[in-house]
């Protein structure tokens, strides 16, 4: 596998936070970096967050607050689609080799 040459984290969120119906918030204030090549667990109780956030990293949900970037494309800048596979990552280089 062909190492991607570029500096910075592989997943940046900065600040994110999520609310949902009724102003439940599921996440708040989340900050996060993943380096290429960390192996991460997501772990919670029920309700904390995990599928949130997720769901944020493949657009099927977008914030209501924060940065979020992927291999330093700004997450946020493309409009969530609905569908089976997250539209960006046919088009976002070295993004298959990086997740």
């Amino acid at each position: 596998m062909a190492e991607l040459e570029r500096s910075g984290p592989a997943i940046s969120l900065a600040g994110i936070s999520k609310l949902y119906q009724n102003s439940w918030p599921a996440l708040t204030d989340v900050s996060l970096e993943v380096q290429n090549g960390d192996f991460v667990f997501i772990l919670g109780a029920t309700g904390a967050g995990k599928t949130t956030l997720l769901r944020l990293l493949y657009r099927s949900e977008v914030p209501d607050s924060g940065e979020l970037a992927v291999l330093g494309h700004d997450l946020n800048a493309i409009k969530p689609k609905a569908g089976p596979a997250p539209p960006y990552r046919r088009h976002l280089p070295g993004l298959q080799t990086a997740l």
